[in-house]
C-alpha cells in the first residue's frame, strides 16, 4: 500500500487534520505537519479511532438503493473493498458487470480509484455492506430478444481467447458473445487454423447462432455465413476408397491438412516414417467421411488395409501403420495377423483376448475376420489405439 499523508486521510475521513495530529500526539507519535506520510500500521490505527462514530452514522443513514462515491481500498480475486467514509463495502465480482461473468478486476480498478456504487444489501448486525456497479445501468438481457435475433450478422471485437478453442467477442453494447472453434469453419482442421489466426482486439463479423436467456449466453459463428461444403455435389460424390491426389496445405504435430480442391480439405494422419512437405502432391485414398463436421480423412496407400463388408457389398478402408496395400486381403488368419506390423499396435491384453478367441472357435474367427468387418483400426490425432468391432466381441470373444 502506498503511504498516505495526514491531509489525505483527513479528507477521506472528513475530519480536520488537526484532530488526527492531536490523536497521534496522544499516542506518542510525532509528525512534522499534515503533509507528513504515515505507515500502514499508523494508518489503520487512525481509521479504527475515527471510524467509530462515522461507522455508526453511516449505518444509520444508509439505505438499500443509495448511490454513493467510494474509494477502492483493496482488490481481491472475489471482489473489491470500497471505503465509504466510515466502513468498507464489498463490491463482489458478480456485481461488476452484467455481461462479463468473470472480469479481470485488476484491469478495471486500481487502489485509490474513486468510483460510484449502489448499495444492494445492509447487514447492521455484522456491519457488512454489499455494493453493485452493474446495477447502476439497466440489465441488457431484459430486452435481449429485441436487440439480437438468430441469423443476424453483427460486428464485435475479440477480447479473449481460451484454449482449446473458445473466443469471447464484445459487441457494441458491451455484451459478450462466445464463438466456439467448431463454428469457425465447416471443415474442422480449417477451423483450428482460423482459431490460431484470430487476434485479440481484432474486429470480426459473426452471425448470431443462439440466444439463451436462461444461461445469459449469446453464441455466434462464422461458418454459418458460408455454404456448407457437405451439401455440395463434390463432397457427396467423394467415395470411401477413392484414389485421389492432394496437396499438403499445412503440417501440424499429429496430422497434415490436405487440400483436395479449392473448397475441400482433408486430414492425413502422420503415421508414415517421413513427414510430408508443405506443397507436396500426395497420392492418397479416402479413408473416412464425417457428416457431422465435414472431416475427410485420407490415408496413403501403404498405410491402408482393405476390409470387406458383406452386408454393404463394398470395400472400405481403415488406416493403420502396416505394409499392406489396399488390395491385400491376406489378413484372414491369426498367423497372418501376428506376422503383420499391425500386431505391434495391439497391447498385451488385446493379444491374449484375440488368441483365446481363435482357440475357442477358429472357423468362426476366420469367417468373421474375413467377411464381417470385425477388425476396425482407427487413429485419433493424439492417441493411437485399436478398436475391435462389436460383431467380433459378440460372436467370437471367449465367454
Amino acid at each position: 500500500m502506498a503511504k498516505l499523508r495526514i491531509f489525505q486521510i483527513a479528507t477521506e475521513l472528513k475530519v480536520p487534520h488537526t484532530e488526527i495530529l492531536s490523536f497521534l500526539k496522544s499516542k506518542g507519535i510525532q509528525v512534522g505537519s499534515h503533509f507528513a506520510p504515515v505507515d500502514e500500521e499508523t494508518y489503520h490505527m487512525i481509521l479504527k479511532e475515527f471510524h467509530k462514530d462515522q461507522q455508526q452514522t453511516l449505518f444509520n443513514e444508509l439505505e438499500i438503493g443509495s448511490i454513493l462515491k467510494g474509494r477502492v481500498k483493496n482488490i481481491t480475486d472475489y471482489g473489491v473493498f470500497v471505503f465509504l467514509g466510515g466502513s468498507d463495502g464489498l463490491l463482489h465480482i458478480s456485481e461488476i458487470s452484467w455481461t462479463n461473468k468473470k472480469p479481470y478486476i485488476s484491469e478495471i480498478y486500481s487502489i485509490g480509484d474513486i468510483i460510484d456504487v449502489k448499495v444492494i444489501s445492509i447487514d447492521n448486525k455484522n456491519r457488512k455492506i454489499s455494493l453493485s456497479v452493474k446495477q447502476l445501468q439497466p440489465d441488457p438481457w431484459k430486452n435481449i430478444n429485441e436487440i439480437y435475433s438468430v441469423g443476424e450478422n453483427v460486428v464485435g471485437k475479440v477480447v479473449s481467447k481460451v484454449e482449446p478453442g473458445l473466443i469471447y467477442i464484445e459487441l457494441n453494447d458491451n455484451l459478450l458473445a462466445s464463438l466456439h472453434v467448431t463454428d469457425l469453419d465447416w471443415i474442422y482442421p480449417l477451423a483450428e487454423l482460423r482459431f490460431e489466426k484470430i487476434e485479440l482486439e481484432e474486429e470480426i463479423e459473426v452471425q448470431v447462432v443462439e440466444v439463451n436467456y436462461g444461461y445469459r449466453q449469446l453464441s455466434v459463428g462464422i461458418k454459418q455465413m458460408t455454404d456448407n461444403p457437405i451439401n455440395k455435389e463434390e463432397w457427396q460424390s467423394l467415395k470411401i476408397g477413392d484414389s485421389i491426389q492432394c496437396e499438403v496445405y499445412k503440417v501440424l504435430e499429429n496430422y497434415s491438412i490436405m487440400k483436395i480442391s479449392e473448397k475441400l480439405y482433408g486430414r492425413l494422419l502422420l503415421i508414415r516414417a517421413e513427414v510430408p512437405v508443405l506443397g507436396e502432391k500426395v497420392d492418397v485414398i479416402v479413408a473416412s467421411k464425417d457428416q457431422n463436421n465435414g472431416l475427410i480423412t485420407v490415408s496413403s496407400p501403404e498405410n491402408s488395409i482393405a476390409i470387406y463388408d458383406d452386408r454393404k457389398k463394398e470395400k472400405t478402408y481403415q488406416t493403420a501403420k502396416t505394409s499392406f496395400r489396399p488390395s491385400d486381403t491376406s489378413l484372414l488368419s491369426l498367423d497372418n495377423l501376428k506376422k503383420s506390423t499391425l500386431w505391434d499396435f495391439i497391447d498385451e491384453a488385446e493379444r491374449e483376448y484375440i488368441e483365446k478367441s481363435f482357440v475357442r472357435n477358429p472357423d468362426l474367427f476366420n469367417k468373421v475376420f474375413k467377411g464381417d468387418k470385425v477388425l476396425q483400426i482407427c487413429f485419433e490425432p493424439l492417441d493411437q489405439r485399436s478398436i475391435w468391432g462389436s460383431q467380433f466381441i459378440n460372436n467370437v470373444a471367449p465367454a
